[in-house]
């Protein structure tokens, strides 16, 4: 059995921030070093102050930093705009890294963690119509109920500081 080695990398900090910064010449690289996986952290689509068509800005008061958290994800269905150089055709984009990746004899790691959203999940325009919004169907009234996916402060509705 071979052995696995996992190189993990935040596209976004690497080179140009780019799916196509990872070319033939970078993934050889990678082979060269022995290894088996790439582990792209952060390609989901998550809260960020950066917009592109059809993906607007989440609010800055709820995004850490200008790119955001990895983990507040917005659309599961979704990659972060920002990562391919044409954001219209970044799925297409997306698949492209993971031809490459694979004709390159690499494995590919993407990483999520199920229900870590973002506070504006769904709010932003999920890239599958037919998927509710988390939240859309909850009873606000109370605080906590098995059906909700969120707590709540009953009779007070979110209220955050975006003037700040």
């Amino acid at each position: 059995m071979r052995k696995m080695i996992v190189y993990q990398v935040l596209p976004r900090l690497w080179g140009n921030g780019k799916f196509s910064e990872f070319d033939s010449g970078t993934l050889t690289y990678f082979k060269s070093l022995s290894v088996s996986h790439v582990w792209f952290t952060g390609v989901i689509r998550h809260a960020t102050t950066i917009s592109a068509e059809g993906c607007p800005a989440s609010d800055k008061q709820i995004v850490k930093g200008a790119a955001g958290s990895p983990y507040a994800i917005t659309d599961y269905y979704d990659v972060n705009p920002y990562l391919a150089d044409n954001p219209s055709e970044r799925i297409t984009e997306f698949e492209a890294l993971l031809n490459r990746c694979h004709e390159a004899g690499l494995k590919v790691i993407i990483d999520f963690v199920p229900n870590h959203v973002s506070r504006d999940y769904g709010k932003v325009g999920l890239s599958k119509p037919e998927i509710k919004p988390l939240g859309a169907d909850d009873d606000p009234t109370v605080h906590w109920r098995a059906e909700n996916d969120f707590y709540y402060y009953p009779g007070q509705a979110l209220k955050l500081p975006f003037d700040v």
